[in-house]
């Protein structure tokens, strides 16, 4: 079994190792107000379609679930994050997350929240008025 940590790394050179990934990934400490967060890096990775070893709770835990993005364990939980990479390597198929992820945050940025912001702004206009 090969694992690789890697030093923190430019956006310009992220392309090429998100390619080589199985999977990457998304960690956040156990702090309640932690459980409404969700990091951009989520996003991202949902878009392009990369596996997600998320180490989150509430909102962030519910996307990646939802949309069948990867695997979530619980913050401060060592044991289970090394659980759940022995289960995808003895089952590599689960590294497999599809398009749903990549089709949601797709529409989110292109549909709902042009949409949100166009009612946002023709409602301060008309307060204007």
């Amino acid at each position: 079994m090969n694992v690789h940590f890697d030093t923190r790394k430019p956006a310009s050179a992220l392309d090429d190792i998100y390619q080589w990934a199985d999977t990457a990934l998304v960690h956040l400490t156990n702090w309640e107000p932690l459980e409404r967060a969700v990091p951009s890096k989520t996003y991202e990775l949902m878009e392009m379609g990369i596996h997600i070893s998320g180490v989150v709770a509430g909102e962030a835990a519910s996307l990646i679930r939802g949309n069948h993005a990867g695997d979530v364990v619980e913050p401060e939980s060592p044991q289970q994050l090394a659980a759940l990479w022995i289960e995808l390597i003895d089952n590599p198929s689960r590294l497999e997350v599809g398009d749903t992820g990549k089709n949601w945050v797709s529409t989110q940025r292109d549909k709902v929240v042009p949409e949100v912001i166009e009612t946002l702004v023709g409602g301060v206009d008309r307060e204007r008025r």
